[in-house]
């Protein structure tokens, strides 16, 4: 199917992710290259016009199935947004009052760090970077014929068998196509295509996991991409105005959190502001982004290591999140069979 897409404006950061770092009347403050904007609405930041479609030709504003990355990606963002607004309530509940279930914990690990790598893998130099690999998909479309093209068309309910054959765009074009969905959804990606997503999702899985909670009135600043210290063993996210992850590389897979002092929460929004390559930060509180407030004092030459806060006191007060597995019954069933 080819046509013009009904939706241009194609965010990169999903708007119901934006409004979580929202004011009571849904506007934050933006800092974005070096510029402070007030009130301003989620949806007039983080996009491109028609960022995910594939075009027949320059100037053409016809595409390859139109909007089909988009609408795909929109289904994603509902199943995410709803979720996640779960998992909040019970981060926020586990820090005060019950601690998860081992099965509630691997969700949780899961779904955020899936959040992570969606976000990641839709951004601009990502859906990009497509363009190098349509040589690698039309290997891959030659080598199966035509049962790779009827599934992707299949996949995604976007057009007949006919419309393949009618000369209207050609092998390249699918390829491009097909190679903007792997990258966007790395993780659909066949077991013997190695993708960064994959790798993300990975280390993150596999890394200890750590939530940070602030009090309401001193949020944090979010980022329009993961903060990763220089030494790459350390991951950032502001996921709320109250709720930031870190990620440690320490081989020790611990799930725990706890809640932040002014001072702790003062050099974590230091250190998010601190990265040059981050395109976008929003925060309900414009004066933490004014010069005299939390950006005004960021120095970029700074090594990060020195605006973090103290890692080891900050986690050493950071508490187990989930309860240890019932061992009881396996205890029993031990002295039985002794």
């Amino acid at each position: 199917m080819v046509g013009e897409p009904k939706t241009k404006r194609q965010h990169y950061v999903p708007q119901f992710f934006l409004r979580f770092f929202t004011d009571e009347n849904g506007v934050f403050a933006v800092l974005h290259n070096k510029r402070l904007r007030h009130n301003v609405s989620p949806k007039s930041i983080c996009y491109k016009n028609n960022l995910y479609e594939t075009h027949l030709s320059k100037g053409n504003e016809d595409a390859l199935f139109p909007n089909s990355l988009e609408n795909t990606l929109r289904s994603t963002e509902e199943m995410f947004a709803k979720r996640l607004r779960e998992q909040y309530e019970l981060i926020m509940g586990s820090l005060y009052e019950q601690r998860l279930s081992i099965d509630q914990e691997g969700y949780m690990r899961a779904l955020i760090s899936s959040f992570i790598v969606s976000l990641v893998s839709r951004m601009p130099h990502e859906v990009a970077a497509a363009k190098d690999d349509v040589g690698k998909m039309i290997e891959v479309l030659k080598r199966n014929d035509a049962g790779t093209v009827d599934e992707y068309v299949s996949n995604f309910h976007a057009a007949e068998r006919e419309d393949f054959v009618d000369g209207s765009f050609c092998l390249e074009h699918v390829a491009e196509s097909i190679a903007k969905l792997v990258r966007v959804f790395p993780l659909i990606a066949p077991e013997s295509m190695e993708t960064k997503g994959k790798r993300l999702l990975d280390s993150l899985l596999n890394s200890s996991m750590h939530i940070l909670v602030t009090c309401q009135g001193h949020p944090f600043v979010g980022c329009s991409a993961p903060v990763i210290a220089t030494d790459g063993n350390v991951l950032w996210m502001p996921m709320s105005s109250e709720i930031c992850v870190c990620y440690t590389n320490d081989d020790k897979h611990k799930f725990d959190g706890c809640s932040l002092n002014h001072k702790e929460l003062r050099s974590i929004n230091k250190l998010i502001l601190s990265v040059d390559n981050v395109e976008y930060f929003f925060c309900s509180r414009p004066d933490y982004l004014e010069k005299d407030g939390y950006w005004g004092k960021v120095d970029n030459r700074t090594p990060q290591s020195l605006l973090a806060p103290d890692l080891d006191d900050l986690l050493d007060r950071c508490r187990p999140l989930s309860a240890l597995p019932d061992v009881s019954r396996f205890m029993q069933v031990r002295e039985l069979t002794d």
